[in-house]
């Protein structure tokens, strides 16, 4: 019966973000479909203004670049990263920290996300958590009364090999042997 009852509340939980997130991408687009049909009317109008009232008209700044647009929340990656990191923190070892969620979290569509950290880091959204994971696990590894399966697990991998491959795509070398490595270091 528990397990039910928390099965809705997840699926209750996934309709509304699900709305929220549609609803924000409804707004984006009319912010998007807006900035063009300003830039056309800027645009059709020409650099020939002759009424008068156009000319005591002051300048407004110019219309924001295609990269601006894109900034609902922050103005500036860096801002976005901490957010981002934050999130990823609070979250790091759930096995369900995926593109999904973190879009959710930051409530941002998918595509957003993957520009934002794309543009920030030049790595993607996988590779990026990944990176980050892999950072927090080797800080783990200073304990030698947890065993590699367990740092893996508290980091949010599913499996010590899944865990060991990212692993080595990130530092080089297996885990096992990093780690040692690093014990020895900290015995001299």
């Amino acid at each position: 019966m528990a397990a039910l009852l928390a099965a809705c509340m997840a699926l209750l939980l996934s309709l509304a973000t699900l709305c929220m997130l549609m609803r924000i991408e409804s707004r984006i687009s009319k912010l998007e479909r807006n900035a063009v049909d300003t830039q056309e009317n800027t645009d059709s109008r020409g650099g020939d203004f002759s009424d008068s009232a156009s000319e005591n008209q002051t300048v407004s700044e110019p219309a924001p670049t295609p990269d601006q647009r894109y900034r609902p929340y922050e103005s500036d990656d860096e801002t976005f990263l901490q957010r981002l990191n934050e999130l990823i923190d609070a979250n790091i070892g759930n096995h369900d920290l995926n593109v999904d969620f973190l879009a959710a979290g930051m409530m941002v569509s998918r595509s957003l996300l993957f520009n934002r950290v794309r543009r920030a880091t030049g790595k993607g959204i996988v590779e990026y958590v990944n990176g980050i994971r892999i950072e927090r696990s080797t800080e783990m590894f200073a304990d030698e009364n947890r065993s590699l399966t367990e740092i893996a697990e508290m980091n949010g991998f599913s499996t010590l090999r899944y865990y060991s491959r990212v692993f080595k795509s990130v530092k080089g070398e297996i885990p096992s042997v990093w780690r040692e490595r690093m014990l020895q270091q900290m015995k001299k």
